[in-house]
């Protein structure tokens, strides 16, 4: 994939790298095993093309935990 960056640090550090295509959002961990890692092992049934990335609903940003005593 291209356009990658990391994108969150692991709970411990060196567990782990959390990545994100800028391209199409999608998120992973450095862990996972290739068919979420690499486009060539990714399923080809959830593969998006570009017209899929255009047409795609913009996802709502996940608002922040209520306190404690509101929940």
């Amino acid at each position: 994939m291209k356009r990658l960056k990391s994108w969150r640090p692991p709970p411990v550090e060196g567990v782990w790298t959390v990545y994100q295509c800028q391209h199409c959002l999608y998120t992973w961990r450095d862990t996972e095993p290739l068919r979420r890692t690499s486009r060539e092992h990714y399923p080809e049934a959830f593969r998006m093309t570009q017209k899929d990335i255009d047409e795609a609903p913009q996802v709502p940003h996940v608002p922040p935990l209520l306190p404690e005593d509101k929940r």
